[in-house]
């Protein structure tokens, strides 16, 4: 027996579990002013796991250990993949898709991150289990991996291990004083020269600007590079922005001071190479390396301009351009780059609405669909399929108008459409029309008809394959019920009322034929109403011919 008296220092060397109920007397018998006493320790030798009393040089087994050495030289990414480098009989699997989660297979056994799995392969730190045989999974992520002095795989299936070990056990010791003392270190801060700065003159503080509630300005920052100035005038097509100034009282800035108004202007930011020029609705919510990134399509336009969302707590929280040189290049329009903040608006739905004497109530999926399912077979009982349509909208992805055509087919409804916004449907297609050409092919031509398109905000990123086009001399023809500014150089234009363009087209289509010497004398032209004249005329796209326009002469006549 050892006695544990006040004021007397004494050294023990213990096992952990010994040594928490030395300290724990201790503290009694320091609060008490009492004396305790301790049994004698006895230490039978090193056991890998608790009440397994058989030291590692006498188990009958293949005992792997990996010491710091080791782990250290292995510069390994995860723990996981540290002992799928070096210890025998281990694979790995990424079927979480995270490569800092991955499931250890040991001797047939799994060791996993997943969920409710099953655990064949005891893991221990410093004596204690880390995980259970159902229910409690291992998180590699959380283990202290700078910390680790040795790793000790033991295969076999002994009781000893805990519940369910029917491989073997994971064994991991962390590093302590005895084993890695600690190091001091003196720094001294030494300044040569003089102890004050030689700069007397006033520092430059430029004030920041207020160009729009999409771009945040710190123009402290701001180098002059005039990246964002040319681009405006360059391809966005109106010199928004400019330097103004000598010297060292240049700054950027907007010369009448008011928002900028170009469809593209979203891109100035990511054109700025030190941060002056940031997204304002992005501002403050997140740090990079907290983000999620998807990669997605735009959807406002047909375009399908490639883009990367990023997320954070499933929620979309910005949106950048993917780089692709036969679309988009590397620029994208400003509602592409800021609409996400519709998807977290407050007056979007949440849940679904069931509308009760006259008013919108909140429900549940499981009512809402209820209460759908019993319209629809009142519907079909009553009024037959032919009474029900399905109405998609053009946003919708292609599985979801799948999944609706297969709704449609079941209920027998012929009725299904996603054009909501169309409501003439008399020219009837032959094809599916296109452009004629690739998009990247656009800004090679060297003449170009715009017909009742306002494209600067319809297409803002083909506008600009064509601006660079007519800003390198190719010509720009217009027809159309607007007079909207196209922002570069229009050749001739022909403004008309929207009923008297079909007219209009006409008038163009002959005088191209004089030109061209073909169908000169079998054009001829007639007095019709509009219906009447899409029932005659009847334009094919056909792919052999690479989208040319053709009439017939005897439909004229």
């Amino acid at each position: 027996m050892q006695t544990l008296k006040r004021n007397k220092k004494i050294a023990y060397l213990l096992t952990p579990i010994a040594l928490a109920s030395a300290q724990l007397i201790m503290t009694i018998a320091h609060a008490d002013d009492v004396v305790g006493t301790l049994p004698t320790v006895e230490v039978v030798g090193v056991s890998p796991v608790a009440s397994f009393n058989i030291p590692l040089n006498q188990y009958p087994g293949n005992i792997q250990v990996l010491r710091e050495n080791d782990i250290e030289s292995q510069k390994s990414s995860s723990f996981s993949e540290l002992l799928g480098r070096s210890a025998t009989s281990v694979t790995l699997n990424e079927i979480q898709g995270n490569p800092f989660q991955l499931d250890l297979n040991y001797r047939g056994q799994r060791l996993s991150s997943v969920l409710g799995s099953a655990q064949g392969i005891s893991a221990y730190l410093d004596g204690v289990r880390i995980n259970e045989a159902f229910g409690d999974v291992i998180s590699w992520d959380m283990l202290p991996e700078s910390a680790i002095s040795t790793i000790t795989m033991i295969p076999g299936s002994n009781p000893m291990y805990g519940m369910n070990t029917l491989s073997g056990a994971l064994v991991m010791t962390t590093k302590n004083g005895l084993t890695h003392e600690g190091n001091e270190v003196e720094l001294t801060a030494v300044a040569f020269g003089s102890g004050q700065t030689r700069y007397k003159e006033e520092k430059r503080v430029v004030f920041n600007k207020n160009i729009g509630p999409l771009i945040s300005t710190d123009m402290t920052r701001c180098i002059q590079c005039t990246r964002c100035v040319r681009f405006l005038q360059e391809v966005g097509g109106m010199m928004e922005l400019g330097m103004v100034g000598r010297g060292e009282h240049s700054e950027i800035t907007a010369y009448v001071d008011r928002s900028i108004q170009s469809e593209l202007s979203g891109n100035i930011i990511d054109l700025c190479p030190v941060g002056a020029l940031t997204s304002k609705p992005f501002r403050y919510k997140a740090r990079t390396w907290e983000l999620i990134r998807r990669p997605t399509l735009a959807h406002h336009d047909s375009l399908g301009s490639p883009l990367e969302a990023h997320i954070k707590q499933n929620k979309v929280i910005r949106m950048l351009p993917r780089e692709d040189e036969t679309i988009n290049e590397c620029w994208i329009s400003d509602r592409d780059r800021f609409s996400y903040e519709g998807l977290n608006s407050e007056d979007r739905l949440q849940v679904p609405m069931i509308k009760e004497k006259g008013q919108w109530k909140e429900s549940d999926w499981e009512t809402a669909l209820t209460l759908i399912g019993e319209k629809l077979k009142s519907i079909l009982d009553h009024d037959g399929p032919e009474a029900l349509g399905i109405l998609i909208s053009p946003q919708s992805t292609i599985e979801e108008g799948i999944l609706a055509k297969k709704i449609s087919n079941t209920l027998k409804s012929p009725h299904i459409d996603h054009r909501i916004r169309q409501s003439d449907f008399s020219i009837e297609h032959e094809a599916s029309p296109w452009l004629g050409s690739h998009i990247d092919a656009i800004g090679q031509f060297d003449q170009y008809l715009l017909i009742g398109s306002n494209i600067r905000n319809e297409q803002p990123l083909l506008t600009s394959r064509i601006r660079k086009s007519v800003n390198q001399g190719a010509s720009l023809f217009v027809i159309n019920s607007i007079d909207a500014d196209p922002l570069m150089t229009v050749a001739e234009k022909m403004i008309q009322t929207s009923h008297k363009l079909p007219h209009a087209l006409a008038k163009v289509l002959k005088s191209m034929t004089e030109i061209k010497g073909v169908l000169k004398k079998d054009i001829k032209f007639y007095q019709a109403s509009t219906s009447e004249l899409y029932g005659t005329v009847k334009i094919k796209y056909p792919t052999e011919l690479k989208g040319q326009l053709y009439i017939p002469s005897t439909k004229l006549s």
